[in-house]
Protein backbone atom coordinates (compact mmCIF):
# COMPACT_ATOMS: atom_id res chain seq x y z
CA UNK A 1 0.00 0.00 0.00
CA UNK A 2 0.92 3.47 -0.11
CA UNK A 3 -0.56 4.71 3.42
CA UNK A 4 1.39 6.61 5.66
CA UNK A 5 2.42 4.82 8.73
CA UNK A 6 4.21 4.51 11.67
CA UNK A 7 7.39 1.63 11.06
CA UNK A 8 6.83 0.05 14.59
CA UNK A 9 3.22 -0.54 13.80
CA UNK A 10 3.97 -2.11 10.57
CA UNK A 11 2.46 -5.73 11.54
CA UNK A 12 -0.99 -4.07 12.25
CA UNK A 13 -1.05 -1.58 10.19
CA UNK A 14 -0.12 -4.19 6.94
CA UNK A 15 -3.85 -5.81 8.74
CA UNK A 16 -6.03 -3.18 8.90
CA UNK A 17 -5.05 -1.95 4.97
CA UNK A 18 -5.37 -5.53 3.55
CA UNK A 19 -9.10 -5.48 4.82
CA UNK A 20 -9.67 -1.83 3.46
CA UNK A 21 -10.71 -0.92 0.50
CA UNK A 22 -9.11 1.07 -1.99
CA UNK A 23 -10.84 4.25 -1.82
CA UNK A 24 -10.58 3.50 2.30
CA UNK A 25 -6.81 3.62 1.59
CA UNK A 26 -6.50 6.28 -1.13
CA UNK A 27 -8.69 8.84 1.61
CA UNK A 28 -6.12 8.11 4.37
CA UNK A 29 -3.76 9.03 1.39
CA UNK A 30 -5.37 12.04 0.46
CA UNK A 31 -5.67 12.71 4.70
CA UNK A 32 -2.10 12.47 5.07
CA UNK A 33 -0.91 14.93 1.91
CA UNK A 34 -4.40 17.81 2.71
CA UNK A 35 -2.07 19.57 5.97
CA UNK A 36 1.51 18.84 4.32
CA UNK A 37 1.20 21.20 0.92
CA UNK A 38 3.23 24.09 0.72
CA UNK A 39 0.24 25.41 -1.19
CA UNK A 40 -3.55 25.40 -0.79
CA UNK A 41 -4.57 22.73 -2.55
CA UNK A 42 -8.11 20.88 -2.38
CA UNK A 43 -8.98 17.42 -1.72
CA UNK A 44 -10.27 16.92 -5.41
CA UNK A 45 -7.17 18.39 -6.66
CA UNK A 46 -4.70 15.84 -4.16
CA UNK A 47 -7.17 12.95 -5.44
CA UNK A 48 -6.73 13.89 -9.80
CA UNK A 49 -2.83 14.68 -8.96
CA UNK A 50 -2.48 11.21 -7.53
CA UNK A 51 -4.95 9.49 -10.24
CA UNK A 52 -2.54 11.32 -12.91
CA UNK A 53 1.07 10.18 -11.41
CA UNK A 54 -0.84 6.30 -11.34
CA UNK A 55 -1.27 6.97 -15.43
CA UNK A 56 2.24 7.97 -15.42
CA UNK A 57 3.65 5.50 -13.43
CA UNK A 58 5.26 7.86 -11.00
CA UNK A 59 5.76 7.50 -7.91
CA UNK A 60 2.97 7.05 -4.83
CA UNK A 61 5.09 8.07 -2.17
CA UNK A 62 3.35 10.65 0.37
CA UNK A 63 6.38 12.79 0.79
CA UNK A 64 7.18 12.07 -2.86
CA UNK A 65 3.36 13.63 -3.90
CA UNK A 66 4.12 16.22 -1.32
CA UNK A 67 6.88 17.75 -3.19
CA UNK A 68 5.88 17.58 -6.38
CA UNK A 69 2.52 19.80 -5.46
CA UNK A 70 4.99 22.58 -4.10
CA UNK A 71 7.20 22.42 -7.43
CA UNK A 72 3.69 23.69 -8.80
CA UNK A 73 3.87 27.37 -7.17
CA UNK A 74 0.14 26.55 -6.53
CA UNK A 75 -0.81 26.67 -9.82
CA UNK A 76 -2.50 23.72 -10.71
CA UNK A 77 -1.74 22.01 -13.89
CA UNK A 78 -4.86 19.64 -14.90
CA UNK A 79 -8.42 20.44 -15.25
CA UNK A 80 -10.73 18.88 -12.60
CA UNK A 81 -13.77 17.11 -14.80
CA UNK A 82 -17.21 17.08 -12.61
CA UNK A 83 -20.66 15.59 -12.48
CA UNK A 84 -23.42 16.19 -10.29
CA UNK A 85 -25.01 13.87 -8.07
CA UNK A 86 -28.56 12.75 -9.23
CA UNK A 87 -29.53 12.41 -5.62
CA UNK A 88 -27.75 14.97 -3.39
CA UNK A 89 -27.06 17.30 -6.27
CA UNK A 90 -23.49 17.35 -4.82
CA UNK A 91 -20.78 18.39 -7.60
CA UNK A 92 -18.06 15.50 -7.72
CA UNK A 93 -15.28 14.54 -9.63
CA UNK A 94 -15.80 11.90 -12.14
CA UNK A 95 -14.02 9.11 -9.79
CA UNK A 96 -16.76 10.23 -6.80
CA UNK A 97 -19.62 9.34 -8.96
CA UNK A 98 -21.20 6.05 -10.06
CA UNK A 99 -22.80 5.35 -13.62
CA UNK A 100 -25.29 2.94 -13.40
CA UNK A 101 -26.43 0.64 -16.26
CA UNK A 102 -29.65 1.59 -16.56
CA UNK A 103 -31.01 2.92 -19.94
CA UNK A 104 -30.56 6.69 -18.49
CA UNK A 105 -27.03 5.69 -16.90
CA UNK A 106 -28.00 7.82 -14.06
CA UNK A 107 -25.40 9.61 -11.81
CA UNK A 108 -25.02 9.47 -8.15
CA UNK A 109 -22.10 9.76 -6.31
CA UNK A 110 -20.75 6.97 -3.62
CA UNK A 111 -22.35 7.68 -0.29
CA UNK A 112 -25.94 8.56 -1.83
CA UNK A 113 -25.25 4.72 -3.57
CA UNK A 114 -24.53 3.33 -0.82
CA UNK A 115 -27.50 5.07 1.26
CA UNK A 116 -29.92 3.86 -1.41
CA UNK A 117 -29.11 0.06 -1.21
CA UNK A 118 -28.90 -0.04 2.70
CA UNK A 119 -32.42 1.73 2.55
CA UNK A 120 -34.22 -0.93 0.37
CA UNK A 121 -32.43 -3.66 1.82
CA UNK A 122 -33.58 -2.70 5.27
CA UNK A 123 -37.24 -2.71 3.43
CA UNK A 124 -36.49 -6.16 1.83
CA UNK A 125 -36.72 -4.93 -1.60
CA UNK A 126 -34.62 -5.95 -4.23
CA UNK A 127 -30.88 -3.65 -4.95
CA UNK A 128 -31.69 -0.91 -7.95
CA UNK A 129 -30.33 2.36 -9.00
CA UNK A 130 -31.13 4.80 -6.98
CA UNK A 131 -32.72 6.23 -9.21
CA UNK A 132 -35.09 4.16 -10.97
CA UNK A 133 -36.34 0.20 -11.16
CA UNK A 134 -33.20 -1.01 -12.93
CA UNK A 135 -31.72 -4.04 -11.21
CA UNK A 136 -27.77 -4.10 -9.89
CA UNK A 137 -26.06 -6.34 -11.36
CA UNK A 138 -23.26 -8.20 -9.40
CA UNK A 139 -20.57 -6.00 -10.79
CA UNK A 140 -21.80 -2.58 -10.14
CA UNK A 141 -22.71 -4.03 -6.56
CA UNK A 142 -18.87 -4.74 -5.82
CA UNK A 143 -18.37 -1.22 -7.13
CA UNK A 144 -19.59 0.32 -3.76
CA UNK A 145 -17.22 1.56 -1.93
CA UNK A 146 -17.90 -0.08 1.46
CA UNK A 147 -16.17 -2.60 3.66
CA UNK A 148 -15.90 -5.92 2.04
CA UNK A 149 -17.70 -7.86 4.65
CA UNK A 150 -20.70 -5.01 3.99
CA UNK A 151 -20.21 -5.74 -0.07
CA UNK A 152 -20.41 -9.11 0.66
CA UNK A 153 -23.83 -8.48 2.50
CA UNK A 154 -25.13 -6.80 -0.19
CA UNK A 155 -24.30 -9.80 -2.75
CA UNK A 156 -25.74 -12.83 -1.00
CA UNK A 157 -28.82 -10.30 -0.47
CA UNK A 158 -29.41 -9.53 -3.78
CA UNK A 159 -28.66 -13.30 -4.72
CA UNK A 160 -31.58 -14.19 -2.50
CA UNK A 161 -33.80 -12.14 -3.64
CA UNK A 162 -33.01 -12.20 -7.30
CA UNK A 163 -33.44 -16.24 -6.17
CA UNK A 164 -36.95 -15.82 -4.76
CA UNK A 165 -38.05 -13.71 -7.41
CA UNK A 166 -37.33 -16.52 -9.83
CA UNK A 167 -38.88 -19.48 -7.57
CA UNK A 168 -42.26 -17.31 -6.92
CA UNK A 169 -42.72 -17.20 -10.61
CA UNK A 170 -41.36 -20.77 -11.45
CA UNK A 171 -43.47 -23.31 -11.65
CA UNK A 172 -42.88 -26.49 -10.28
CA UNK A 173 -40.20 -25.10 -7.80
CA UNK A 174 -40.20 -26.78 -4.56
CA UNK A 175 -39.00 -24.82 -1.49
CA UNK A 176 -37.98 -26.57 1.86
CA UNK A 177 -40.91 -24.82 4.19
CA UNK A 178 -38.88 -26.02 7.88
CA UNK A 179 -37.65 -22.51 9.34
CA UNK A 180 -34.92 -21.17 7.81
CA UNK A 181 -33.92 -23.76 5.71
CA UNK A 182 -32.58 -22.60 2.07
CA UNK A 183 -33.39 -26.44 0.21
CA UNK A 184 -34.98 -26.30 -3.22
CA UNK A 185 -35.57 -28.68 -6.15
CA UNK A 186 -37.55 -28.53 -9.17
CA UNK A 187 -39.96 -31.04 -9.64
CA UNK A 188 -40.37 -32.75 -13.29
CA UNK A 189 -44.53 -33.27 -12.61
CA UNK A 190 -45.35 -30.21 -11.22
CA UNK A 191 -49.16 -30.62 -11.22
CA UNK A 192 -48.39 -34.27 -9.20
CA UNK A 193 -48.78 -34.75 -5.47
CA UNK A 194 -45.95 -36.59 -4.01
CA UNK A 195 -43.82 -36.93 -0.68
CA UNK A 196 -40.60 -34.96 -0.48
CA UNK A 197 -37.53 -34.86 1.49
CA UNK A 198 -35.41 -32.22 2.02
CA UNK A 199 -31.54 -33.36 1.35
CA UNK A 200 -30.92 -30.59 3.68
CA UNK A 201 -32.56 -31.20 7.00
CA UNK A 202 -34.34 -34.37 6.31
CA UNK A 203 -37.76 -32.69 7.05
CA UNK A 204 -40.79 -34.56 4.77
CA UNK A 205 -43.67 -32.48 3.18
CA UNK A 206 -46.05 -32.46 0.41
CA UNK A 207 -45.10 -31.30 -2.54
CA UNK A 208 -48.11 -29.17 -3.58
CA UNK A 209 -49.10 -27.28 0.37
CA UNK A 210 -45.91 -27.62 1.47
CA UNK A 211 -47.36 -29.46 4.78
CA UNK A 212 -46.33 -32.80 6.38
CA UNK A 213 -47.15 -35.41 4.13
CA UNK A 214 -50.58 -36.29 3.95
CA UNK A 215 -50.76 -39.78 2.12
CA UNK A 216 -53.93 -40.69 1.17
CA UNK A 217 -55.33 -37.45 2.27
CA UNK A 218 -55.89 -34.33 -0.29
CA UNK A 219 -54.52 -31.22 0.37
CA UNK A 220 -57.93 -29.37 0.21
CA UNK A 221 -58.83 -32.28 2.98
CA UNK A 222 -56.28 -31.23 5.38
CA UNK A 223 -57.25 -27.88 6.75
CA UNK A 224 -60.79 -29.40 7.48
CA UNK A 225 -59.41 -32.70 9.35
CA UNK A 226 -56.99 -30.12 11.19
CA UNK A 227 -60.40 -27.88 11.96
CA UNK A 228 -61.52 -31.36 13.58
CA UNK A 229 -58.63 -32.59 15.48
CA UNK A 230 -58.46 -29.10 17.56
CA UNK A 231 -62.37 -28.76 18.20
CA UNK A 232 -61.99 -32.63 19.75
CA UNK A 233 -58.82 -31.81 21.65
CA UNK A 234 -60.57 -28.27 23.17
CA UNK A 235 -63.95 -30.10 23.80
CA UNK A 236 -62.42 -33.10 25.97
CA UNK A 237 -61.78 -35.25 23.77
CA UNK A 238 -65.70 -36.23 23.35
CA UNK A 239 -67.36 -37.74 20.36
CA UNK A 240 -67.08 -36.13 17.02
CA UNK A 241 -69.48 -36.95 14.64
CA UNK A 242 -68.61 -37.40 11.01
Amino acid sequence: CHCPYNVHRLNDHSQQCRSAPRSQQLQALIDFILPRTKYLATAQQIRVFIAHRKKTRAAIEPHAIIDALAELDGAFPFDIPTLDCGICMETCIYDDIFVFGCEENHKLCYVCFENSCASKMNNNETLTCGMCNYQLQEGEIKQLRVPADRKRQYLDYQIQKTFSAYVGGSQGIIRCPNGSCKWVAEASNPNDRFQVKCHMCGYEFCSLCNRQYHFRTTCQQIPEITERWFFWCDTGRSVVRY
